[in-house]
């Protein structure tokens, strides 16, 4: 199971290059270097950074190269129907955290996907009700208190930031930049960093922390991606790879402007974005950056002429033993992805996180590939996995009382979750308490912890109007 979790195949998260094999096979099939470019290629360099992050996948705007972050909210997709049918409004408690002194609860209300909440109730304990309301951002869903006790992190799964409460004026008085889809958080015992796993990204980012004018601020500490320094910083020196790429790739009927997906003109941060766009993190082997310009005979296909992939021309412009090969491969070598830690496979959609007590191991639950992934972070990268064949939707640390050994307790949902297949206005959806397919709340005795007798319950009614999304097992789908 270990060599499986750790294949090559695991190890690649979303790659770029995979688009540009297609835009290659496309175009340099019917064109070249001989050819002038059409005078409407378009120079997909020529866009600029907001759409091309240099850490080897496809990412939200903020990581671009060069971008600055923007603060944001998104929309939820607006409904095709015309005529939609009215929806009854539930707030969808989701998370919750109690602050040291127990004296508070607090409960991020999520909404659902066609309107989602932005709200926090604080729960008092000893009212035994809601006090208040805080605003958050958009659909809000995990909340962990900071190790200082005073400090509550808000994630907001549309929102491309965590909301900081101060429990002891129940108000935001702060924001963390992070990313769309953050779903769980973790602090270490100093509460100077935190890890947050964002669902889309496969990735657990580092968010170094600090308390500054009684404010908790914190960012991301960017890890991975391609360095650009060989590009941009070192021009006429023998580490210069813009000028590398120009010489040998750059003639006017060349890639000098946008050929075939790919740039090596005078403009060293397009030729550098060019670049990343064609390499995959670590790998050279399987970079077409490379593989484009190799012989068959060397693992690559720029002279292959009975495939659908070649060089334009067929013409092999270097091999393994050459000094630019051997620079570009090396570059290529020391990238790896980011701006986080890569976890598991594609797809992986990581959740629910523990951290050990020294603090050198990460468990991270994931739901897209249904295991648990085991990050070190002295390396800061996943070392192996263990297959759980189940969503996670809890982990925990148990440590026994010499505190030599720690028990990791991974919680599973059950049998009977998810959503329902079909609306059933007579039966499930019912209003009439006396219909005997009538569904109730389940609300208990605080003192007891036992039911209400189904009297004091309170008749559920309607299904909630949404698509399949919202069954748990699909919820991390799109």
């Amino acid at each position: 199971m270990t060599a499986e979790l750790n294949s090559p195949e695991r190890r690649a998260q979303g790659r770029l290059p995979a688009r540009a094999v297609w835009l290659l096979v496309a175009i340099l099939t019917v064109v070249t270097c001989s050819q002038k470019p059409p005078s409407d290629e378009l120079d997909r360099a020529s866009r600029g950074p907001s759409s091309i992050s240099a850490y080897g996948r496809l990412t939200s705007p903020q990581w671009a190269f060069g971008a600055k972050y923007t603060r944001r909210d998104l929309d939820p997709v607006v409904n095709s129907n015309p005529n939609p049918e009215a929806q009854p409004h539930r707030d969808h408690p989701f998370g919750l955290a109690i602050i040291p002194n127990g004296s508070k609860v607090y409960v991020t209300l999520s909404g659902n996907e066609a309107a989602p909440s932005h709200e926090v109730a604080v729960f008092d304990v000893k009212q035994r009700k809601v006090v208040k309301r805080i605003g958050v951002g958009r659909r809000p869903r995990f909340v962990g208190v900071h190790p200082g006790g005073r400090y509550l992190v808000v994630l907001n799964e549309l929102s491309n930031y965590a909301s900081v409460i101060d429990s002891t004026k129940d108000e935001v008085t702060s924001e963390i930049p992070l990313d769309f889809y953050a779903t769980h958080i973790a602090f270490n015992d100093a509460g100077t960093t935190a890890y947050v796993s964002v669902r889309y990204l496969d990735q657990v980012l580092i968010v170094d922390l600090r308390v500054e004018d009684s404010q908790l601020r914190g960012g991301v500490r960017r890890i991975g991606g391609f360095d650009s320094a060989p590009f941009l910083d070192k021009k006429g020196s023998s580490d210069d790879l813009h000028q590398v790429l120009v010489e040998s790739c750059g003639g006017a009927n060349c890639h000098a402007r946008a050929k075939g997906g790919f740039y090596a003109g005078k403009d060293a941060r397009k030729t550098f974005l060019s670049a990343v766009e064609s390499s995959v993190p670590g790998d050279p082997d399987e970079s077409i950056l490379l593989r484009a310009i190799l012989s068959t005979a060397e693992a690559g296909f720029a002279d292959d002429r009975a495939g659908a992939n070649f060089h334009a021309g067929g013409l092999v412009v270097w091999s393994r033993s050459d000094e630019r090969y051997k620079k570009v491969a090396k570059w290529i070598r020391a990238a790896r992805y980011g701006p986080g830690i890569p976890i598991g496979n594609f797809g992986s959609k990581p959740g629910t996180l523990a951290l050990s007590a020294d603090g050198k191991r990460l468990y991270v639950g994931n739901r897209g590939t249904l295991d648990i992934s085991i990050v070190d972070l002295e390396k800061n990268e996943e070392i192996t996995a263990i297959y759980t064949q189940t969503i996670n939707t809890g982990l925990g640390l148990y440590r026994n009382e010499e505190g030599t050994r720690e028990l990791l307790i991974a919680l599973s949902m059950g049998l009977g979750f998810g959503a329902a297949r079909e609306r059933d206005p007579y039966g499930g959806e019912t209003t009439d308490p006396e219909n005997p397919a009538a569904q109730f709340t389940v609300q208990r005795n605080p003192e007891t912890t036992e039911p209400f007798p189904i009297e004091k319950q309170s008749i559920l009614g309607p299904f909630d109007g949404t698509d399949g999304r919202a069954a748990f097992k699909m919820s991390d789908i799109q």
